[in-house]
C-alpha cells in the first residue's frame, strides 16, 4: 500500500499518542530530522528502544512456556557416533 518507508513511517506515526508521541514530538519538530524517518527498520528499532519490554526476562520465560508441538509435527532423534 505504500511505496517507500518514509511514508510507513510517517503513517506509523500518525497513530501515536500519549507518551509515544510525547517521545517522537520533539525529535519531528527538529529542524535535523533524524535517519529512522525514512527507514522503516530503524523506526521499528527507535520504538522498540523505547517502548520494549520492561522485562525481557519475564518476556522470554513466557514465550518459552508457549512453545508447543502440535499433533502433525515429528520429534527427530539425533544421535552421536564416534568414530574410532
Amino acid at each position: 500500500m505504500f511505496k517507500s518507508d518514509t511514508a510507513k513511517v510517517n503513517y506509523m506515526l500518525s497513530y501515536l499518542k500519549g507518551s509515544a508521541l510525547d517521545c517522537f514530538e520533539p525529535t519531528l519538530l527538529n529542524l535535523n530530522e533524524p535517519i529512522w524517518l525514512s527507514d522503516l527498520t530503524l523506526f521499528i528499532e527507535e520504538l522498540e528502544a523505547n517502548f520494549g519490554t520492561y522485562d525481557p526476562i519475564g518476556k522470554a520465560e513466557a514465550e518459552l512456556e508457549a512453545l508447543w508441538m502440535h499433533d502433525s509435527h515429528q520429534a527427530t532423534k539425533y544421535s552421536l557416533n564416534s568414530s574410532s
